[in-house]
């Protein structure tokens, strides 16, 4: 998922690197209806291939008209009411839901509704389970609404995007356990820009950078290597949402419920020097971040490209399956620590 989410948020970028009227760029396709083809949806990578006007086609060099299909697909399926998200569930033959212009003013998070969600529709995409009680499931819902409406926020408040899209998708799975299979639903969230980069964005305003600088114990002269002030947004906690933008509470906040749901972060962002550094989280316990700091691959791509997973689980079981289903190198004490600082500090803040 992460890779080719990457290959789609590079995809964005390209095009606009190129000068006078280059010749289209080409993606081949998986066979159509397939499960890969249905899985390159998820990623974001067709939705980014739609919005440049790609030339797509299959391996045996067949064209696909992948213009007509988006433009079938929305008629039959518009956007939601009162939010800007279009649901694709015939392309993915589950649940998958777009935003392919988020840059736009109009793609702002919206109020909170009756209800207590940004995005209500978030409580229909079907992920109950046997493995999540119906009073976890609501709090699940409420997370995902977070994850959902942080990382949003940071596109409008942080980047400078010319161009960004969201892309959320719902998946079923399990693990056999006990001669038994047990199934849950996982969530995908995908958001990417072509702005001008977390560390960029931090430099520019230094009331955020200086709240980065003291959470994370820095002297007040000293220089943050860019891929440092990124760990730091991701694992400390500032609490000072008054301070312009948030300070990046975001980030963290999206870290927190990851570890919370048996899930994961991964963040692409662009250096100050224009370099792809990534930071990929599995639990609280920094030291076992997967940290690369100036990476030559996707050269070219610009801004922020985020993933999170968040597994609908909370039977005791499920979750440690949750993990070892997902090959994540997770520690569920560590995740039932990370949940109950997660309670407390949100029974504090209320």
């Amino acid at each position: 998922m992460v890779a080719w989410s990457g290959l789609g948020w590079w995809l964005m970028a390209h095009s606009l690197a190129a000068s006078g009227d280059p010749e289209p760029l080409a993606v081949v396709l998986p066979e159509a209806g397939s499960a890969p083809m249905r899985f390159l949806g998820r990623t974001g990578l067709v939705t980014a291939a739609a919005n440049r006007s790609a030339r797509l086609g299959y391996s045996d060099k067949t064209e696909f008209d992948w213009t007509h299909l988006y433009s079938d697909l929305r008629r039959h399926s518009p956007r939601l009411p009162g939010v800007a998200w279009e649901p694709f569930d015939e392309f993915d033959g589950d649940q998958l839901r777009v935003v392919s212009d988020l840059a736009s003013p109009r793609r702002q998070v919206p109020k909170l509704a009756k209800c207590g969600l940004h995005y209500p529709w978030l409580d229909g995409l079907g992920l109950a389970s046997p493995a999540i009680s119906y009073e976890r499931l609501l709090q699940f819902v409420n997370d995902a609404d977070v994850v959902v409406s942080e990382l949003i926020d940071n596109v409008h408040k942080w980047s400078q995007a010319s161009e960004a899209y969201a892309v959320l998708s719902v998946t079923r799975g399990g693990a056999r356990r006990d001669d038994r299979r047990v199934s849950w639903n996982r969530l995908h969230v995908i958001v990417a820009d072509n702005g001008i980069g977390i560390p960029t964005a931090l430099h520019n305003d230094a009331a955020a950078y200086s709240a980065v600088r003291d959470a994370g114990g820095y002297a007040d002269l000293a220089e943050i290597a860019d891929i440092d002030l990124l760990r730091t947004l991701v694992f400390r906690s500032f609490g000072e949402r008054q301070i312009p933008n948030h300070n990046g509470y975001g980030l963290h906040a999206t870290q927190a419920r990851a570890t919370e749901w048996v899930g994961a972060l991964d963040i692409m962002t662009t250096d100050r020097d224009g370099r792809v550094m990534r930071l990929g989280t599995r639990g609280l316990v920094e030291d076992d971040a997967e940290v690369i700091a100036g990476s030559p691959e996707l050269s070219g791509a610009r801004g922020t490209l985020v993933h999170v997973m968040l597994q609908a689980v909370d039977e005791e079981g499920a979750r440690a399956d949750a993990a070892e289903a997902e090959h994540l190198p997770f520690s569920v004490t560590v995740s039932d620590e990370a949940r109950d600082l997660h309670r407390d500090a949100h029974h504090d803040a209320a």
